[in-house]
């Protein structure tokens, strides 16, 4: 998925909440720039939950 200018609307962020929770999944993250993360970021990001679902 590419970033496009303004970031993903409400709209997206609701269908990647509701996949989430259909596939029994419990949080959701949502990296929303167009920057690259190492494995470190994404470990420090996801240490504790954004959006508990």
């Amino acid at each position: 998925m590419e970033k496009v200018e303004g970031g993903i609307s409400e709209v997206e962020r609701m269908t990647f909440n509701d996949l989430v929770e259909q596939i029994g999944g419990k949080y959701v993250f949502v990296h929303d720039t167009c920057e690259e993360l190492s494995d470190e970021m994404v470990k420090q990001i996801t240490k504790t939950p954004i959006l508990s679902i």
